[in-house]
């Protein structure tokens, strides 16, 4: 008996253990990717008429496709708009099919849908560690849809827009489906890390061009725009595609965990350098509070992880200072600007949140939210425009409550605390890879950051934003995925154990 107990303990160790060879996303995959990503934009802004044929084209290839991580990477970039491209205007738009008054299909709709398809013919079952939550959450959507629909007024095109959100969910569906493991994540965030660069430079153009976007090149209806510091009131460079720059920040740092990919870590450290720079370049303070949490739970498991921190701290700091040499801006522009707004995230920690300057607007606008919730407190308003009257960009978790009210609102704390439960337990498996459970604590560190902008600023689960959305059911699936990884191989190698 003990001779077979030293043998499981030992088996079991290689649990989850990476292969030291690993296939590497090939770079003429990356190629294509942004030469697709090119594409979109020239057919978009410069041949509107054929960009319906382009993205037609793209879902056939997509559809065809064993490669379905190339894919979805693709749709989840387009929808989230880096350096603000793919936005709405009245000039450029990504092409729609109209339906009916009131509700088109865009590509991503489209793909969404065909994916969806795809899932069916393939047949292929699922099983969610998350199910219970999601299926509770589900039964209470469709639930508001119909509220806000009969009990609240509701236009159509309100309607629509919600109904498109629900139908977004699916992307946790096929990522689930079609992702073949921890290879196919891998190379999920592969193809979107580069975008960063692109983020960070359409935000130094903001900047040397005193308020022109870069997108602007493409679509003269954008022109100038002027996003003021409220403390100096001078121009600061918000960020194009927040969600897909925060994607690839944890999604660096969720690769730099794995052995295998020690080669590349350098390349994802800068990438995670870049994406916290241009969260300094924006001024944005919850930004920057979510980013250096993340960090800091990231970095700060053990003492030896320290030098890594200053590190991080110290190449930050060349780089501004380099960006003032190179005349990008000045450094009273850096000081007084930049870094005394984010600072005030620091302030807040400290408990000095009357120094805020824009404490006193965002208190009103929460004065107005609640004056909602009082009128419907426990089920709130569902998907209506009535919800509309009240939502806020400025803060989190009282958009749910107005939207899906109190006990909407136990559902979704039901959800994250289902969540965490999960991967700490995973984490806490005995004879788990330390690289594999370095991964999950990458995600848990993300998952704090996204319920600190929730529960102060910035909703990370609105269903009134498509992108969002979706961003949250990549973020879950590709948990689920790892998670499905891990229990695959855990079976897999107890079998082995009992043959021998």
């Amino acid at each position: 008996m003990a001779g077979t107990e030293i043998l499981l303990k030992n088996k079991m160790f290689e649990i989850n253990k990476p292969k030291e060879k690993v296939s590497y996303l090939p770079v003429r995959e990356l190629i294509f990717f942004y030469f697709l990503f090119a594409a979109a934009i020239y057919f978009v802004y410069k041949k509107p008429s054929l960009s319906l044929p382009f993205f037609l084209a793209t879902l056939a290839m997509a559809f065809f496709s064993k490669k379905n991580y190339f894919w979805i990477a693709f749709f989840f970039l387009i929808l989230q708009t880096p350096a603000w491209f793919f936005t709405y205007t009245q000039n450029s738009h990504l092409p729609l099919i109209p339906l009916i008054p009131g509700f088109s299909l865009s590509p991503i709709d489209l793909f969404t849908l065909m994916m969806l398809c795809k899932t069916m013919i393939n047949r292929k079952s699922f099983k969610l560690k998350l199910r219970f939550s999601f299926s509770f959450l589900l039964l209470y959507f469709i639930f508001s849809f119909f509220l806000g629909g009969i009990f609240f007024n509701s236009s159509l095109d309100i309607m629509g827009s919600f109904a498109r959100s629900l139908i977004y969910f699916a992307w946790i569906i096929f990522i689930v489906v079609f992702f073949k493991g921890t290879e196919d994540i891998f190379k999920f965030f592969e193809l979107i890390l580069p975008v960063v660069f692109f983020i960070l430079f359409s935000q130094i153009y903001y900047i040397l061009n005193g308020g022109v976007m870069l997108v602007s090149l493409f679509d003269p209806e954008i022109g100038a725009t002027a996003l003021i510091n409220t403390l100096t009131g001078e121009i600061r460079a918000d960020i194009g595609g927040f969600l897909a720059l925060f994607t690839c920040y944890f999604g660096s740092f969720f690769l730099m965990q794995f052995k295998q990919n020690k080669k590349r870590r350098s390349y994802y450290n800068i990438v995670a350098l870049v994406c916290f720079l241009s969260v300094f370049l924006s001024a944005t303070r919850f930004a920057f509070g979510i980013f250096l949490l993340v960090a800091l739970l990231v970095y700060s498991r053990k003492l030896k992880e320290l030098p890594k921190i200053i590190l991080f701290i110290a190449e930050g700091i060349i780089v501004l200072m380099l960006l003032v040499r190179l005349g990008v801006f000045s450094e009273t522009y850096l000081k007084n600007s930049l870094w005394a707004r984010v600072s005030q995230v620091f302030d807040l920690a400290s408990g000095k949140g009357a120094q805020i300057d824009t404490l006193s607007s965002r208190l009103d606008q929460l004065q107005n939210m609640i004056k909602g919730i009082e009128g419907s407190p426990l089920w709130g308003y569902g998907f209506s425009d009535q919800s509309l009257q009240y939502l806020n960009n400025n803060w989190g978790f009282p958009n749910t409550i107005i939207m899906f009210g109190l006990f909407g609102m136990f559902l979704f704390i039901f959800l994250f605390k289902s969540y965490m439960k999960i991967i700490i337990s995973a984490s806490r498996k005995r004879y788990l890879a330390p690289d594999v459970k370095a991964a999950l604590k990458v995600l848990l560190a993300t998952f704090l950051g996204m319920l600190l902008g929730y529960f102060t600023t910035w909703d990370f689960f609105s269903l009134f934003y498509p992108y969002v959305v979706v961003f949250d059911m990549v973020f879950f699936g590709l948990s689920e995925v790892l998670l499905k990884s891990i229990a695959a191989q855990e079976k897999n190698q107890e079998e082995k154990v009992i043959k021998q």
